[in-house]
């Protein structure tokens, strides 16, 4: 258990505030394995054992057994249980992070579901540690089966079509424009992809540092993590023949994934407005900017 603003260890406190960074907390903020944490009577120091979902008290307001004074979940103080290591009372981990141990197969479409269906969980799993590296590795990896199952069928398609109407020579260049050709279709709107990602992520931490007296406690990586997993409801351009039209919604799904997200990972250090500005500003610039397009060119085109 660790302070969400400075990953300060929050074990053996009976203050609810994190002594390195001033920021409130409680217990039940917190997700842990069963069992795995002896929760404290703040009085008396009598052990209670986390038997409940999210591995904790239930019922979470009773009287101590051994003070026989009022307490609540909230108040008590937190250990590992005898023999359970700190790592081993973490509530989950993000499945792609296990990926080798779990299955490649198996944990890529695990987290396709926490991110698309279960985002906050899927910040939970996060924690405060940060690996944008291996979110975008997962989020690309979404990105490009999705174009190449949804979009990039049709161009292949279409291109062996068009070339088999001029009639081909085997081992002419005409054979290897082709293959250029769809490979084009399969590889550039990934890449477009990729840097308008990029692009949107970092606007969104512009505008969420940009004037915040806290704007240090907000790392570009772990904004950055967060659209990468966020990427991954993208899955929805796979669906055949409709994929090109699924992309705006795409789009939406993925911006509400990195806000709930984000919203999770700067809890107490970014507003949810501020979050929820900084993730729909640029998409809501680039419709502004197309609708003004349009209007031009019915205008004076």
């Amino acid at each position: 258990m660790h302070c969400k603003r400075c990953d300060y260890p929050l074990w053996d406190l009976a203050a609810r505030v994190c002594p390195e960074c001033g920021l409130g907390f409680s217990p039940t903020e917190y997700e842990f394995v069963v069992n795995s944490v002896r929760f404290m009577c703040p009085h008396c120091r009598q052990a209670y054992y986390g038997t409940a979902e999210g591995g904790h008290l239930w019922p979470r307001r009773f009287a101590c057994v051994k003070c026989t004074k009022e307490v609540d979940e909230s108040e008590m103080v937190l250990l590992p249980t005898a023999g359970v290591s700190e790592v081993q009372t973490v509530g989950g981990v993000v499945p792609w992070r296990e990926r080798a141990t779990r299955g490649r197969f198996k944990s890529f479409f695990k987290t396709i579901g926490l991110s698309a269906f279960l985002p906050h969980r899927l910040a939970k799993y996060c924690g405060q540690t940060t690996s944008p590296g291996e979110a975008w590795w997962f989020g690309m990896l979404v990105v490009l089966l999705s174009v190449a199952t949804g979009i990039g069928w049709m161009g292949v398609f279409c291109l062996t079509m068009q070339y088999s109407r001029l009639g081909i020579q085997a081992g002419g260049s005409d054979i290897l424009d082709m293959v250029l050709n769809g490979a084009l279709w399969l590889v550039l709107p990934p890449l477009g992809i990729a840097l308008i990602g990029l692009l949107w992520t970092g606007a969104a931490h512009l505008i969420m540092t940009l004037g915040n007296p806290r704007a240090a406690d907000v790392g570009f990586a772990r904004t950055a993590e967060c659209f990468g997993y966020a990427l991954g409801s993208s899955f929805l351009i796979a669906v055949p023949c409709l994929g090109m039209y699924m992309v705006p919604l795409a789009a939406v799904w993925v911006a509400v994934s990195a806000i709930v997200q984000l919203v999770v990972r700067n809890h107490g250090v970014v507003s949810v407005g501020r979050v929820v500005w900084g993730v729909l500003a640029l998409p809501l610039l680039a419709v502004a900017a197309l609708i003004g397009w349009i209007g031009f060119a019915v205008a004076y085109l």
